[in-house]
């Protein structure tokens, strides 16, 4: 009662604190993205940038040209008037070539009251109503009806009340890419925001059982309709809603074939608190989405509560989550995975210089569920293989080189351990009762492994900006796991190893089709990417996988197959991701992938399964 007492004193605190304060924007560097109506810049979007080693008079402005004077050189963008010179860089147009009406970027510097002298003009791609400003912030305040007034390149800019200027990135998800604007109206006098995404997926897979006496084959087909409703009860504070409906069909199936499966799921449902008290605190509230950008340590929805600790260059998570309920009609109850455990999460990020930065994670899981003895009937969909007790600890130095005319290079260096003690249980089918496993073993063992992940990639600067990865990654494996401490590494449950190089699609960096678990397993990965039109990109990747002891089983790999345990050799996979995001509302994905049995795999050496999936999103 004292706790519920407590947060909601801190909830009436903020729904009655109204105060922003404009001075600690003043230095920040933002991107707004807004409406142009002629006489006034409406902002609907802020983005913080680095700030380090710019010139404060420097930004950049796109928009619609209002008005030109070729005999002043000045044209006007918004409520920015721009001046031309000799020594400005026209590309892909020339001053002759420049009109009312155009969309044009510019680049520029400010110096005192004046226009912005531009230093490159270029044409670009943007609603006709819509105005994008980047630069530093060098005045704030306040208008008497509350909203924001800055000053940015030497104009004033207003944020209407309501507009967040931190926590809104909390609704977005990595494999979204929401517009600009979207369905917004008044109530009660403050902002709702209405989206969400269709997304339409298929899925061929073939041989999965790694056999030519055995047709697997399958296609599959689903779709998915997520609604999503943002409401700002204060400036400071957020209530977030989300709901998914869902059907898959498997349209062909020659052994088993599945009926069509419709589910309800409850997707994230959280109330956040910005600077609590004045503090760099803020408090999230609900089920929420707990991930890291590279979805190694983590990327899951869980209930939770969470801190948030936020400085210019500095950012520190602490959260403790247990699920509540289950996540959709379709489960009978909540999954075995996550029944009774309890998470302590921490992580921290170091922007220690632009483009460079340094993070740490930690993650604390403790399954309190009731433990089975031997001969405990269980329902088969309650199987829990393993109740632990276990520590992950690591982190990850990551950035990104200049290398002038020769293009860029992306660095990332990440290391875990994990430590603590697993209770590990066997399970046989109950011969009465169809539906339900029986334990039929039990032991416990200590667990301490470790994980490398490494990468490297290299972005030219020729036409097509083609990009070289390599990557290794290794995770402990132990030869005798049944005796004694269990020296192999295990994630942590609630990762999805997804993320990019430098295309325009996040994807499965470990193999679209094989997907193992890095535990008792070394990975080999060179990726060649291409980028084209404005949004769009290709990349081939190819992984070779080797057991550090020859083991009977890989963890979560998604063929069928064992291997035998006599020999090292997973095998190989060829990727292909094709992404198209050309349009601000659409997303198309194609990936291929092809898996090589290795000699892991005994008599099934050589066989080959595939996959093809495709992915459309329509944002909204």
């Amino acid at each position: 009662m004292k706790l519920i007492l407590s947060l909601a004193l801190v909830c009436f605190a903020f729904l009655s604190h109204q105060q922003t304060h404009a001075q600690e924007l003043v230095g920040q560097r933002l991107k707004l993205t807004g409406q142009w109506t002629g006489t006034s810049f409406t902002v609907t979007r802020t983005q913080q940038r680095d700030a380090r080693g710019e010139d404060p008079r420097r930004g950049q402005i796109t928009g619609q040209i209002h008005e030109i004077n070729p005999t002043a050189r000045t044209l006007r963008v918004g409520p920015l008037l721009i001046q031309w010179t000799d020594t400005t860089q026209f590309k892909e147009t020339s001053p002759a070539a420049l009109a009312v009406d155009q969309v044009v970027q510019v680049k520029g510097r400010v110096s005192g009251p004046g226009p912005l002298r531009a230093t490159e003009i270029k044409p670009e791609v943007l609603a006709a109503d819509r105005l994008e400003m980047l630069g530093s912030i060098t005045e704030g305040g306040r208008r008497a009806d509350g909203a924001l007034r800055l000053t940015m390149l030497g104009v004033s800019v207003d944020i209407p009340k309501g507009i967040h200027t931190s926590g809104s990135e909390l609704t977005k998800r990595p494999d979204d890419r929401p517009p600009e604007e979207q369905f917004t109206f008044t109530f009660l006098n403050r902002p709702m925001t209405i989206g969400g995404k269709l997304e339409t997926t298929s899925l061929y897979r073939d041989n999965f059982e790694l056999s030519p006496s055995v047709t697997d084959a399958r296609f599959r087909f689903g779709q998915e309709l997520q609604l999503q409703l943002l409401y700002a009860l204060s400036e400071k504070t957020s209530l977030f809603l989300e709901g998914q409906i869902a059907y898959e069909a498997e349209l062909y199936n020659k052994t088993k074939p599945r009926e069509l499966e419709w589910a309800f799921g409850r997707g994230q449902t959280w109330l956040y608190m910005s600077n609590l008290f004045e503090s760099p605190v803020s408090l999230q509230l609900g089920r929420q989405s707990i991930r890291e950008r590279r979805s190694w340590w983590w990327d899951d929805d869980l209930d939770a509560v969470r801190l948030h600790y936020d400085r210019q260059y500095w950012h520190v998570e602490i959260a403790f989550a247990q699920e509540l309920a289950r996540e959709a009609t379709d489960e009978k109850h909540i999954a075995p995975r996550h029944h009774n455990v309890l998470r302590l999460f921490g992580s921290s990020s170091w922007s220690w210089d632009k483009n460079q930065r340094i993070d740490t994670f930690f993650l604390y899981h403790h399954d309190h569920s009731r433990r089975q003895s031997v001969g405990n009937s269980v329902q088969a969909s309650r199987e829990d293989p393993s109740d632990a007790s276990l520590a992950w600890f690591g982190g990850r130095a990551s950035g990104k080189l200049d290398l002038d005319r020769f293009g860029e290079m992306d660095y990332r260096l990440e290391g875990a351990g994990v430590a603590g003690h697993e209770v590990v249980f066997d399970f046989e089918d109950d011969e009465q009762r169809k539906s339900r496993s029986q334990v039929s073993s039990r032991f416990s063992r200590k667990v301490m492994g470790w994980a490398l992940d490494n990468s490297l990639s290299w972005e030219t600067r020729v036409p097509g900006r083609p990009t070289l990865s390599v990557g290794y990654a290794v995770g402990s494996g132990d030869r005798h796991p049944d005796r004694g401490t269990d020296h192999a590494f295990r994630q942590t449950g609630l990762h999805d190893n997804k993320g990019r190089f430098r295309g325009v699609n996040r994807f499965r960096y470990y193999g679209e089709l094989l997907r193992p678990d890095l535990s008792n397993l070394q990975i080999w990965t060179v990726a060649l990417g291409f980028c084209f039109w404005k949004d769009s990109s290709v990349e081939f990747a190819y992984h070779l996988y080797d057991q550090l002891y020859a083991a009977p089983v890989l963890l979560e790999s998604r063929v069928n197959a064992d291997p035998t345990g006599k020999r090292k050799g997973i095998g190989q996979e060829w990727d292909i991701i094709v992404g198209l995001e050309e349009w601000e509302q659409f997303q198309i994905e194609v990936i291929g992938a092809l898996f090589r049995a290795g000699p892991a795999y005994g008599r099934s050496s050589g066989e080959i399964a595939s996959s093809i999936s495709f992915q459309l999103q329509y944002n909204f």
